[in-house]
């Protein structure tokens, strides 16, 4: 499907954003070309209207100066009119591109939920995971240095995102007015008890990328 052309005849692009210490221009401008056509083969399978964007900048992201660096590439991509939109569910709700240094809750260590909790551990997330299962939560401490909680509190710990990965309905009259959370993303299924915790949470200002978004690689990844 092509891209949808925006005013003037500018097409639309959308994708997110990597902050690495390249070695060269060179390697940075290789990298964001290949990451741009990646994103124009995601976008085209689903179906989206748009082309495919990415966007780098060279730097070390552990920097003390990163706030600086991604407000003047924020003034950069305003720049560009709307014609680039830099896809991120944390720049939106915390106003960042990546979690590194920030505070997750994981409630489900099984095989999606260990293997998020080890992705976000790389990346220098702070984890503080729930689960029935004591190995699967041992487990975790040991490869990650994960914080533990009993699973009944795990929704109410001061953290920048939960990402619920066990059981429906974990988002409901009991649970909902104790999160602190700026950010909902999980990988369970029907995350919400019922349609009006949706609108509960828009007026708490409480991003939530239902799983139904965020899962939608699973119909699509190559069956093995």
């Amino acid at each position: 499907m092509a891209p949808r052309l925006a005013a003037g005849g500018w097409r639309l692009a959308a994708g997110g954003c990597r902050m690495h210490p390249y070695a060269s221009t060179d390697e940075a401008l290789t990298d964001v070309l290949c990451l741009s056509k990646g994103m124009s083969f995601k976008n085209s399978i689903a179906g989206l209207p748009l082309g495919g964007g990415k966007s780098v900048i060279n730097a070390d992201p552990s920097r003390a100066n990163k706030p600086d660096l991604l407000r003047a590439f924020s003034r950069h991509v305003q720049d560009l009119g709307g014609r680039y939109w830099a896809a991120s569910a944390a720049n939106h709700a915390l106003g960042r591109n990546d979690l590194s240094g920030g505070r997750v809750t994981v409630q489900g260590l099984g095989q999606t939920g260990g293997d998020l909790c080890r992705q976000l551990h790389e990346v220098g997330t702070k984890l503080i995971v729930a689960d029935v299962n004591e190995m699967a939560v041992r487990g975790m401490l040991e490869r990650c240095g994960a914080t533990p909680v009993a699973p009944d509190a795990i929704h109410a710990q001061d953290v920048n995102s939960i990402a619920p990965s066990t059981m429906s309905d974990g988002i409901n009259d009991f649970t909902l007015p104790d999160i602190k959370a700026r950010a909902i993303c999980g990988l369970a299924n029907n995350q919400l008890a019922e349609l009006r915790h949706r609108a509960a949470l828009q007026e708490r200002c409480i991003t939530y990328v239902p799983d139904y978004v965020l899962n939608a690689g699973a119909m699509i990844w190559p069956r093995r």
